[in-house]
C-alpha cells in the first residue's frame, strides 16, 4: 500500500471538531472540495456539525459569509482544499 501525502489539514480539522464538541459548541465545516469523511468522525461530533458541502470556492466564501454574519456558530471553519 502506497503512503498518501497530506497537509495534515484533516486532522487539524478533525481535532478542533472534537475540542469544540467536547465544549458543546456547535460548529460550521465548509467544505469547498466535499472531501470530509464522516465515517472517521464521532457520531457526538456529527449532533453538533453544520457540514456545508460546496462546489466551489466562491460558493464556500459566500456560505462563509452568511455564517460569519449571523454570528449563532461559535467556530466556522474553511476546509477549501
Amino acid at each position: 500500500m502506497a503512503a498518501t501525502r497530506t497537509s495534515g489539514s484533516a486532522s487539524l480539522i478533525r481535532t478542533l471538531l472534537c475540542q469544540a464538541t467536547e465544549e458543546k459548541k456547535i460548529t460550521a465545516l465548509l467544505d469547498g472540495g466535499d472531501s470530509l469523511d464522516v465515517t472517521s468522525l464521532d457520531p457526538a461530533v456529527l449532533s453538533r456539525l453544520l457540514w456545508v458541502r460546496c462546489r466551489s470556492a466562491e460558493e464556500t466564501i459566500k456560505a462563509a459569509d452568511l455564517l460569519l454574519r449571523d454570528g449563532n456558530v461559535p467556530l466556522v471553519l474553511l476546509d477549501l482544499a
